[in-house]
């Protein structure tokens, strides 16, 4: 009896499976179609790492900004320090350095030529401008008029101070004062003849050496 109605309901459960509309066997879905199974070895990022490397782009980013500006500072501090510079260099220029060892930098009193030679081109005018001017405001005198005869009168400022130049480079001139000297570019701008002019140069010489 169990037999018998075992193969009866198999019997009508095969023929509801061949009617029209009632259940189909379906094939089974592609394997592209089917839920992917992640493979174990890949990981997720770690939201620790993602901070570690925003952090450090920050720190860098901070580091290039703190260089740079370390470096325009420098350089302004660069540019003060010569400007400086050369305002210390124009204001010591434009004062005449006092004459002070007398052994050195004066003969009988007066500035020799170890005191023209460390003198800039401004002081150098400066001091020849000023012997101009304390001549002439003299020149009643007998020593001023002396004087103002001794001076270079057809040579200008300018061309006085290369014929000091000239004259001072010659190291055994030293210690010849510049009114002595001015007489000696008074005596070739007159045309004296250089055998003259040299011979005075050397009594000159004679004279600052023993202190007469």
């Amino acid at each position: 009896m169990r037999k018998r109605t075992v193969l009866l309901t198999l019997a009508l459960l095969a023929a509801a499976m061949c009617l029209p509309g009632q259940w189909v066997p379906q094939s089974p879905p592609p394997p592209e179609d089917l839920p992917q199974i992640q493979n174990p070895t890949q990981q997720a990022p770690d939201g620790g790492t993602q901070l570690n490397s925003l952090a450090t782009g920050a720190a860098q980013r901070r580091l290039i900004q703190a260089q740079t500006e370390a470096l325009r500072l420098a350089n302004q501090q660069r540019l003060m320090d010569i400007q400086a510079e050369a305002e210390r260099r124009k204001a010591a220029s434009a004062t005449i350095p006092p004459a002070q060892d007398q052994d050195n930098s004066r003969t009988w009193g007066s500035a020799n030529g170890r005191y023209w030679t460390v003198l800039d081109f401004g002081p150098k005018m400066a001091y020849i401008q000023g012997f101009v001017d304390a001549a002439s405001a003299a020149q009643s005198l007998d020593s001023a008029a002396n004087t103002m005869k001794m001076f270079p009168w057809g040579l200008n400022n300018s061309e006085i101070i290369k014929s000091l130049d000239r004259f001072y480079g010659t190291p055994e001139n030293a210690r010849i004062p510049i009114g002595m000297a001015f007489f000696m570019c008074r005596e070739r701008l007159d045309g004296v003849a250089e055998a003259v002019v040299e011979k005075h140069i050397l009594g000159l010489r004679a004279d600052v050496g023993t202190g007469r």
